[in-house]
């Protein structure tokens, strides 16, 4: 879909949206169908778009699934100081084709004073799933590199999705396209005393070709991100509990489930 991986006009937005919705809604009538060929161009982006079920291209983010987990690395004394030592493991999973293919975000953030180390851990991959569910994996891509970083609240990493193409032609075949990924963050707290604290983690998905920024909202971990809602679309934010230094952790939080 040619022009819907380059849009940067608001209105050109509002309009693809709007069409979209009637040719789902409307079971692609030839009027409709016309309207989206003038922005889609391509005869492939009306396949994608007719091959998946109205509430995934309406909603990007549906069949949506992730888990957070702290990990537990150390509590010990170093240079005569109490230090923890925690990873951030934040995995999802997205079970559908993106239908805008440019570049999003995923995020995590914290508090009590952690301090994220300065290199980044992620892995973005896309599998392909077979009408009987056997599936191969047909791209990967590691990121070391913060786009967004706030030494004591938050991070993000790129998820770079434009430059990955599918083939329209497999969904008539009843094949379909899983996206995931992994995301790590060390942290460190030093002195460290303990507590019950908590972090999240969440996915955005940009819908324009404009820069969407994430901040973080220090004392309480949050997202705080840039633009309209026209512009994103954002994932529920996973939240999990967790003590500063010991391993066992709280019951309760840490995983967002697939919609049946």
């Amino acid at each position: 879909m040619t022009d819907l991986t380059a849009i940067t006009d608001l209105s050109q937005q509002k309009l693809v949206d709007e069409t979209v919705r009637k040719i789902l809604n409307d079971k692609a009538t030839s009027k409709n169908e016309a309207e989206l060929a003038k922005i889609c161009e391509t005869k492939a982006g009306l396949t994608v778009l007719r091959a998946m079920p109205s509430e995934v291209a309406i909603r990007a983010l549906t069949n949506w699934w992730a888990t957070l987990t702290p990990v537990h690395i150390y509590y010990k004394q170093v240079y005569g100081s109490p230090e923890a030592r925690k990873t951030l493991i934040y995995n999802w999973k997205w079970n559908y084709e993106p239908l805008w293919a440019l570049t999003d975000k995923v995020a995590l953030a914290w508090g009590s004073g952690f301090v994220a180390d300065a290199s980044a851990n992620s892995l973005y991959e896309v599998y392909l799933v077979a009408p009987n569910n056997t599936e191969q994996r047909v791209w990967s891509k590691p990121t070391y590199n913060y786009a967004e970083y706030d030494i004591n609240a938050g991070a993000a990493v790129d998820v770079d999705i434009k430059n990955y193409k599918t083939n329209p032609n497999l969904y008539a075949g009843g094949w379909r396209y899983r996206h995931q990924g992994t995301y790590k963050v060390n942290l460190t707290l030093n002195p460290a005393t303990f507590a019950l604290t908590s972090a999240k983690g969440c996915y955005v998905h940009t819908k324009v070709l404009v820069t969407v920024t994430i901040g973080f909202s220090g004392k309480t971990p949050g997202f705080e991100i840039s633009g309209w809602d026209f512009f994103y679309e954002k994932s529920d934010d996973t939240a999990v509990r967790f003590y500063t230094t010991i391993g066992s952790n709280p019951g309760g939080g840490g995983a967002t489930p697939m919609p049946v």
